[in-house]
């Protein structure tokens, strides 16, 4: 037997494939670059404040109180010091007791990556110590120490 004209065109039907609102949904988004951006820099920032203390300088106990009103400083480069900054002094005026600071550039403070400063708890719980940057106190005592040795 010969299939009629309208055997013919009768092509067997497609399945139809449902897709979950969640698989739409995350399509969708993925189309749309800023929004992963967004995304990406809201994981930056949850991860940056659930490892605060990590990347933290300092505690939250720390502080420094004659240099509380010193301006910030920027890290510098060297090839002979690395990452430094140089020691702030304060100079007080006698009369107005007004708080200058100036920067000491004999007094050359070290900074590092991954260096070892305050004690802290992370979440409160693990003990650490070490710092994602800072001031490199091993290095800086070092340092010291050999200056007063050549004077």
């Amino acid at each position: 037997m010969s299939a009629g004209p309208a055997q013919a065109d009768r092509t067997p039907p497609r399945k139809v494939v449902q897709e979950s609102q969640w698989r739409l949904i995350r399509r969708r988004f993925v189309r749309h670059r800023v929004a992963v951006a967004a995304l990406f820099v809201l994981a930056v920032l949850g991860a940056l404040a659930l490892l605060s203390e990590f990347f933290a300088p300092y505690t939250r106990e720390w502080r420094d109180l004659p240099h509380a009103y010193c301006p910030p400083q920027p890290p510098r480069f060297s090839l002979s010091h690395g990452f430094h900054v140089y020691a702030a002094k304060m100079y007080m005026d006698p009369i107005t007791f007004q708080k200058t600071f100036a920067e000491d550039a004999d007094d050359i403070v070290p900074l590092g990556f991954f260096v070892k400063g305050e004690p802290d708890r992370l979440w409160g719980l693990i003990p650490w110590d070490r710092h994602f940057f800072g001031v490199d106190l091993e290095a800086y005592r070092r340092a010291k120490e050999a200056a007063g040795l050549q004077a």
